[in-house]
């Protein structure tokens, strides 16, 4: 605070005050009429009101010195008031510094805002355009996009995701723990299994070192199925839907270990070899 200076001292400042300012204050109050003017035919001449001027001073030094302890105000102590009485102030384009708190229950503009310390916003915040945050960010709650999401960068979740509609994935997909898919799995493209593979456990397996495959239940080929060797350790049925039977080709024998039991008639249509007994109920020769 300053102390009251003299009245000489005031007097000049706000002389030199009111002589650039004259018709504002003339404005802000009407009797103060500090400078007046006669005019006489082409000439002119100005005057100072000496009254007027010292009723504006009296009124001024009043209002700077509100607690009448000769300490006049500043400007750290009209902003420590909080503006009050409220009115607005025009920065005319200058910046300001050295304010400690700002607090605005109404609309605040600026045409840019630089925060060198933490923001704390307890109401909803709107951009207008984009977002940019050069360092991490946290958020504490849910992060809500209603458009397009890009990440240039690595996507890092520590808990679980969840995807309420389909995921596209352009390049690869790596998981390196376990997957577990509660839905249809529709691959269009080739799949590869580097690792034994099974369905349910143990219905329907195949050992990736060996390539044995195990079927606990039915398997029904409708097509061509070309097996180089066929072992059956039970009972084995063919063509029980109907059509033909062909085993082995031409000149390679077949070989039948057990009886061999022939529910029609026979077709030979080469020559029939018995090196054992051969017992014939009917025995028909038409040659």
């Amino acid at each position: 605070m300053k102390k009251l200076f003299s009245f000489l001292g005031a007097g000049s400042v706000l002389t030199l005050a009111l002589l650039f300012s004259s018709a504002e204050a003339t404005a802000q109050q009407a009797t103060a009429r500090v400078l007046r003017a006669d005019i006489n035919g082409n000439q002119v001449h100005m005057y100072l009101d000496h009254d007027s001027l010292q009723s504006l001073i009296n009124r001024t030094m009043s209002a700077m010195d509100a607690n009448e302890d000769g300490a006049l105000l500043e400007w750290s102590d009209a902003l420590t008031n909080g503006n009050n009485p409220g009115m607005n102030v025009n920065y005319n384009g200058f910046s300001v510094y050295g304010i400690d708190s700002l607090t605005s229950t109404g609309l605040l503009t600026a045409d840019s805002l630089i925060l060198h310390k933490d923001a704390e916003i307890t109401g909803k915040l709107i951009l207008g355009d984009s977002l940019v945050v050069a360092g991490a960010a946290a958020l504490d709650s849910t992060l809500s996009v209603a458009g397009f999401t890009r990440i240039s960068d690595s996507l890092y979740v520590q808990m679980d995701a969840n995807f309420a509609s389909t995921v596209h994935v352009i390049d690869s997909l790596v998981v390196a723990g376990n997957t577990d898919l509660n839905g249809t799995l529709d691959v269009k493209g080739a799949t590869g299994v580097d690792g034994d593979f099974d369905v349910a456990s143990t219905m329907f397996t195949v050992a990736s070192a060996t390539g044995n495959t195990a079927i606990v239940g039915t398997l029904d080929v409708t097509g061509d199925a070309s097996v180089s060797t066929f072992d059956s350790s039970g009972e084995t049925s063919l063509a029980t839907g109907g059509g033909t039977v062909t085993v082995a080709s031409t000149g390679v024998m077949t070989t039948v270990q057990g009886t061999l039991n022939v529910d029609e008639a026979v077709t030979l249509d080469g020559t029939l070899d018995v090196t054992g007994d051969a017992s014939v109920s009917t025995f028909d020769s038409s040659g």
